[in-house]
């Protein structure tokens, strides 16, 4: 038994001038300090008694040699009740470990509630989630990736209460075998379910309005030892979106498509969207249909399987009123556009993955997935007063299968080869009825056709021990385009026409290292290829354009770690990228009723080089975290936008040309929550600078600047007992200057108040008062006031809510002004109308 040995100056003192402790034989030595002649040395052991040993006049020229016993102390305890209390937060390496019960009001229904007020984590509009910035890539289930890239799957729709902790995760690797070996950027997500309510739960709740309103949807979670499965249906009437597929967005966002921006198909032909300044949830008139599956079932302890299937259909329909004028052109000219559109999107999603672990050491991943998307948008217009009908149709397929595997040669080195394929097709039409021509005699329709097979292969080699990782790779890039587009008149006359193939080739050798050395973390990367591109033409005139050349893509990245919570990083990075085949097509394509897209097709790369520097401050003891940056981006070989407006029709011809297009950002974040009075405060603020040019109407080149600032505050109190308040004020500005000369403004306030009354546990009252100025300078505001009514039973398990929404004395039409560099556009269009609901939620 060790005993430790302390020195003090007196009895009574607290401060320990040297101390030591025992070896196993029981000897020890102490080093007295100069001019210290009176002292006493402490002996302490486990389960005996202290010892004291005073000396007086302490002789320095003499050995002392003190043996000491300790007697035993024996000391009966009738009972010890030992509660210690979880810590808010806990950060342990790279994982920082949440206590929720610390951050929860009452007020969540599921995870992504919940996750909107953890400090250093933030939940964007489209359902995004960052950390300390940092977008996330994976949300687990106790450690499975059950929903892929779609998370926002199980993060809108898993009960909060599932939840006994949740981990942000950094450096994420899923791969058991390259841990330790790989180093990554990647941030995970880990919800760790509460144990003994997880091996089959259930969440449901009805909701039934006036003016037939409804929000239905069911949530069944199980777990076995072999298989764990999330599975949920939804369907509501009242602008929800449980998705992670938001056909209400101008670009038919997808959480999933987001992410592989390597295999995504633009479209050409708008399907119909506004993207306004309230949220979707106001705006959003639905009939929206979703139902996912998603389970992991491990056939054996070497082979696992995932499956993943989407189901999504829906009703979006819209009335909109809109302005427009045409500033700064050789004709200034506008209209007026009132529009009626009912847009249908039906989507099937299937993903299937194996995992066979080979041996110990070797691990061979598969997935394939296939998506079918039907899109049907039916719009009536009347533009000055004059009738036109426009039908668009898109069907997008896509066949996806990739392979990875993994070979761990030592503890500190592996060998990893991956293969991709994709296929994928997408068939537009856009019917007009009458054409841009406005004779009543004539429509048009614009078809294109398109489809993509693209193969990826790479092979790399990853060694790291204590101070560097380092990764040599190879790969092959190949990628095939067939583009074909007609447009022709009610009788079949051909207008215009498009048709060709584009190929791209691509072999490339590519070596990263990441060392660390003092405080210092270095990250760099370089990736030499040769780019091979053909382009044969076969609308007019069968040409054949071939280009070849070397890239080299340098990636740079220095980090200085101040001190345990604060960090400076540096990064360099510059790209080449071959152009899309959406700027190859020669002849006009009609992409809206008053709309047109051309190009001077040209094979020159574009690039780009990005700067950027970032301060980090996380202090997740005292829940405080800052951070301010500032980035720089230059383009170069940029396209170059020529816009003819002819009355309400507007042709965009589109060049590279060799000028750069330049963008200052600024950022700056805080986020601090107050732990003894459970309140959050949270600041984004960023501003941005940018400077392009353009020709419109045939003017000479306009040397274009905007300036945009964005400012976003948030503040929630939790400790005034039976009621609190969060309040959030959001403020925007555009600036326009255009040539040094002409000048166009534009900025927008809102205010949130929100009030929150529990008198005791089971009761749950929230009402928000919603103040919107869409234009500072214009006399139109709103006003919107939602509010709920909530009781739980005494089990819990059983919620009652009333709910109102959309509660407004303005009327269901909803302004706003849009500006660009060429022109001014007021919006008018419908919310949802107001709303009551009654909603019962139950557990099982």
């Amino acid at each position: 038994m060790n005993a430790t040995i302390i020195l003090k100056s007196d009895i009574d003192s607290s401060t320990i001038l040297a101390y030591d402790t025992t070896n196993l034989q029981g000897y020890y030595e102490i080093i007295i300090p100069n001019k210290l002649s009176s002292f006493i040395i402490e002996i302490t052991s486990l389960g005996f008694k202290s010892a004291i040993l005073t000396f007086n006049d302490f002789d320095f020229k003499r050995l002392y040699v003190n043996d000491v016993s300790l007697d035993a102390s024996e000391t009966k305890l009738e009972e010890i009740f030992i509660k210690a209390e979880k810590a808010a937060v806990l950060v342990k390496n790279d994982t920082t470990v949440y206590n929720p019960e610390k951050f929860k009001d009452g007020s969540e229904r599921t995870v992504e509630d919940l996750i909107g007020k953890l400090p250093g984590l933030a939940v964007k509009e489209n359902g995004k989630i960052t950390f300390k910035g940092k977008e996330v890539e994976s949300v687990l289930l106790d450690g499975d990736n059950l929903f892929d890239s779609n998370y926002t799957i199980g993060t809108k729709n898993i009960d909060v209460d599932m939840v006994d902790t949740l981990e942000a995760i950094e450096n994420y690797i899923e791969n058991p075998l390259l841990h330790g070996i790989a180093t990554t950027d990647a941030i995970a997500i880990n919800l760790v379910l509460r144990k003994g309510k997880t091996d089959f739960s259930s969440t449901s709740n009805v909701g039934l309005g006036i003016e037939n309103r409804a929000d239905l949807n069911s949530n069944i979670l199980g777990i076995s030892k072999r298989l764990k499965s999330f599975a949920t249906f939804s369907f509501n009437n009242i602008g929800v979106e449980n998705s992670p597929y938001n056909y209400f967005s101008s670009n038919n966002f997808s959480l999933e498509d987001s992410n592989e921006t390597d295999f995504k198909m633009d479209r050409l032909i708008d399907t119909g969207s506004l993207n306004p300044d309230l949220e979707d949830e106001r705006t959003r008139i639905n009939n929206n249909a979703f139902a996912s599956l998603n389970s992991i079932f491990n056939i054996s302890d070497r082979i696992g399987t995932k499956v993943n299937f989407d189901y999504k259909n829906d009703i979006l329909s819209r009335n909109i009123l809109n302005e427009t004028n045409f500033e700064s052109t050789e004709n200034s000219s506008g209209f007026i556009e009132n529009q009626s559109f009912e847009k249908k999107p039906e989507l099937y999603n299937v993903k299937v993955g194996i995992t066979y672990k080979l041996s110990d050491t070797e691990l061979l991943e598969v997935d394939t997935k296939f998506k079918n998307e039907d899109i049907d948008s039916d719009i009536d217009f009347f533009i000055n007063d004059v009738k036109q009908n426009s039908e668009v149709r898109t069907r997008f397929q896509q066949f996806k299968t990739a392979s990875k595997y993994t070979k761990k040669v030592s503890r500190s080195s592996a060998v990893t080869s991956s293969f991709k394929y994709n296929n994928a097709s997408l068939n537009e039409s856009l019917f007009l009825s009458p054409d841009f021509r406005f004779d009543n005699n004539i429509s048009s329709n614009q078809l294109v056709n398109s489809t993509i097979d693209h193969f990826k292969f790479d092979t790399n080699y990853l060694k790291s021990n204590d101070s560097y990782n380092f990764k040599l790779g190879v790969g092959y890039d190949s990628r095939k385009s067939d583009f074909e587009s007609l447009l022709t008149e009610g009788s079949g006359v051909n207008i215009s026409n498009n048709d060709f193939v584009f190929r791209i080739q691509n072999p490339w050798v590519e070596g990263n290292m990441n060392f660390k050395w003092y405080k210092f973390n270095f990250n760099s990367t370089l990736r030499v290829g040769y780019l091979s591109q053909f382009l044969e033409t076969r609308a007019i005139s069968n040409e054949k354009i071939k280009k070849n050349k070397f890239q080299f893509f340098p990636r740079f990245k220095i980090g200085y770690n101040i001190n345990k919570k604060s960090s400076i990083d540096f990064n360099a990075n510059y790209i080449e990228k071959s152009t899309n085949e959406l700027y190859l097509f020669e002849n006009p394509i009609f992409t809206s009723n008053r709309f047109a897209i051309k190009n001077k097709p040209s094979l020159e790369n574009i690039k780009s080089l990005t700067t950027d520097i970032m301060f980090h401050y996380n202090n997740f003891v005292d829940l405080f975290q800052f951070n301010l940056g500032a980035s720089y981006v230059t383009n170069y070989n940029n396209f170059f936008s020529l816009i003819d407006i002819d009355n309400q029709f507007i042709v965009n011809t589109r060049e590279v040309r060799g000028i750069s297009f330049d963008t200052f950002l600024i950022v700056t974040g805080l986020d601090k929550y107050a732990s003894f009075m459970k309140s959050n405060v949270r600041l984004n603020v960023s501003y941005g600078i940018n400077f392009f040019e353009n020709i419109v109407d045939n003017s000479d080149i306009r040397e274009n600047e905007s300036y945009i600032g964005r400012a976003d505050l948030n503040i929630k109190t939790g400790f005034l007992g039976i009621i609190n308040f969060q309040n959030n004020v959001k403020y925007s500005n555009v600036l326009f200057f255009l040539n040094n000369n002409d000048r166009f403004e534009f900025s927008s306030f809102q205010n949130k108040t929100s009030f929150f009354l529990r008198p005791y546990k089971r009761l749950f009252f929230e009402t928000s008062v919603n103040y919107f100025k869409p234009d500072i300078d214009r006399k139109e505001d709103f006003v919107f006031i939602d509010s709920e009514l909530r009781l739980t039973t005494k089990s819990g398990d059983v919620d009652y809510s009333l709910i109102s929404k959309n509660i407004t004395p303005n009327k269901s039409i909803f302004s706003r002004t849009s500006v660009t560099d060429f022109s001014t556009t007021f919006y008018s269009y419908e919310i949802q109308e107001p709303y009551i609901l009654f909603s019962v939620r139950f557990k099982i």
